[in-house]
């Protein structure tokens, strides 16, 4: 669900909606929304599993970094 708190990753710029991953983010996002990055994040930010799933075959969306970077650790890849 969406939230208010300061550990937000990511808000959906069209409702101004903060989330506390990455993937919880563009699982409410509609076709055409940006998505914004609140804060550099680790693969522990982006979900389980540490991978995006973009679950709407016909969606598209912006993901706006904002300044911010993904990162990973040794071992640890980034899927998008």
């Amino acid at each position: 669900g969406g939230s208010g708190s300061s550990n937000a990753v990511a808000q959906i710029e069209r409702t101004g909606t903060s989330y506390d991953t990455l993937q919880a983010a563009i699982d409410n996002a509609q076709t055409g929304d940006t998505i914004a990055l609140q804060k550099s994040i680790s693969a522990n930010e982006i979900g389980s599993n540490k991978q995006l799933q973009f679950n709407k075959a016909s969606m598209s969306l912006t993901l706006d970094l904002n300044n911010n970077v993904m990162t990973a650790e040794a071992g640890e890849a980034i899927s998008i």
